[in-house]
């Protein structure tokens, strides 16, 4: 029925945009909907750095107890392999996950019309967002990281070379982008095919009906391994430091602060027009925001 696909569609856009499950019962000749809220759990900061903690603990207990060959047969038969059954489990998880959420989002984003907004504007608001982020990353990327080859000359056959890399966006069959959890192809066939089911609308629905469904499971299963994130990532921590690749991990410190510090600086400027347009404090707005966000986190 249509209250049928109105509550399934309402269970999807909540779990994909802010990751609220609702459960839909029917008793006493009453329609209950109920939404139970995230347990508050550790902070995020906090669980990163006892994350960290414990990953450099695994490390030094590690090299002090185990030396020689014997380091070498821990690494090749126990860390080795956890640390490749985790590369497995994301590489299974993320194409699908990314492809079926981008989907939902085009359809949730096309009933704004029906609502009396402009879903083509916020679609195109949110590719000219993407589009901006990316070249500030590849500018402020430029600007810590130089690389030789941005100062090269270009010659006929490289600028070939850099139409063939921009032109890869277009997968050569449709399996391949999710095998090799190739996100640009995956974004472009998930436009592609949102665009199309949002175009032909009613006729459909089903399949509509499919891609939602499949989306909420995808989104269930990459709950359940973010749950598993802090346990991996000691490992990987204790796997880089006994393997003696420490650099490794003192060099991702540096992107991770400047990732930082260019997202504050463009929420910032965000709030900044908004503030400006809407005539509202950018405190205000901050406060406003703040709890939605920590949810979503």
């Amino acid at each position: 029925s249509s209250e049928e696909n109105e509550l399934e569609d309402l269970c999807s856009s909540l779990l994909t945009a802010v990751g609220l499950s609702p459960q839909y019962s029917y008793s006493g000749h009453r329609n209950t909907l109920r939404i139970s809220l995230p347990a508050v759990g550790i902070n995020p900061v906090l669980k990163i750095v006892l994350t960290i903690l414990g990953g450099i603990l695994i490390g030094l207990i590690g090299t002090t107890i185990i030396t020689g060959e014997s380091m070498e047969r821990a690494v090749d038969m126990v860390m080795n392999p956890i640390y490749n059954v985790w590369i497995r489990i994301l590489n299974i998880m993320s194409g699908p996950v990314i492809f079926f959420m981008v989907i939902t989002t085009m359809l949730d984003a096309w009933k704004i019309s029906e609502r009396g907004g402009d879903s083509r504007f916020t679609v195109a608001r949110y590719f000219q967002f993407s589009f901006i982020m990316v070249i500030i990353a590849l500018v402020v990327a430029e600007w810590f990281y130089p690389l030789s080859t941005m100062k090269a000359s270009l010659s006929g056959v490289r600028a070939t070379g850099i139409m063939d890399q921009i032109l890869q966006i277009i997968p050569k069959d449709f399996f391949s982008p999710f095998v090799e959890s190739n996100t640009p192809q995956l974004l472009v066939m998930a436009f592609v095919l949102g665009s199309a089911l949002n175009i032909i609308g009613s006729q459909a629905r089903n399949l509509s009906r499919i891609v939602r469904q499949i989306n909420m499971v995808g989104l269930q299963l990459a709950e359940w391994i973010s749950k598993l994130v802090p346990y991996f990532a000691a490992v990987l921590v204790g796997l880089e430091i006994w393997q003696k690749r420490t650099l490794t991990l003192r060099g991702m410190w540096g992107c991770l602060l400047i990732a930082l510090a260019v997202s504050c600086f463009c929420i910032l400027f965000v709030l900044a027009g908004v503030s400006v347009k809407k005539q509202v404090s950018i405190r205000k707005l901050f406060h406003k925001l703040k709890g939605p966000f920590l949810l979503t986190m």
